[in-house]
């Protein structure tokens, strides 16, 4: 017997009466074209189809907002320097080491008056870093 789309459509579904599937199996097993045809019908279920259309419209209704362009922005730049960024700082620390002692000796920078607002705040950044001693 032939079967149209339709029917197969309504068994892949399962949407077919009780008697006809039974009919419909046994002519799947005999017959290799019905069987591709169901086969393709199983591959388009309804389900199948929406969850495609879905994904199709997330990927193609996909808009960014600004604040995650600035985060990815953020992200790429901070992956992408990361060892350069940490390179330079310990270059800048070393500097900084080696140049606080004879400023301090020659008196030129006084951390340990409290005169201005800058210099007791890197008098307190550079004791919590382990680069002042009291």
């Amino acid at each position: 017997m032939k079967y149209d789309d339709i029917t197969l459509i309504k068994y892949v579904n399962n949407e077919l009466e009780v008697h006809l599937v039974k009919e419909l199996e046994n002519e799947i097993n005999n017959d290799e074209e019905l069987k591709k045809r169901v086969k393709v019908f199983k591959f388009m279920t309804y389900e199948k189809l929406r969850h495609a259309n879905q994904i199709i419209d997330l990927i193609d209704n996909n808009k960014v907002t600004l604040n995650q362009r600035i985060l990815l922005i953020i992200h790429n730049v901070k992956a992408k320097y990361k060892a350069l960024t940490a390179f330079i700082s310990s270059i800048i620390a070393v500097l900084i080491w080696f140049s606080l002692p004879p400023l301090m000796v020659t008196r030129s920078v006084d951390f340990l008056e409290s005169s201005s607002i800058w210099s007791s705040t890197l008098k307190l950044i550079l004791s919590y870093k382990g680069f002042f001693w009291s």
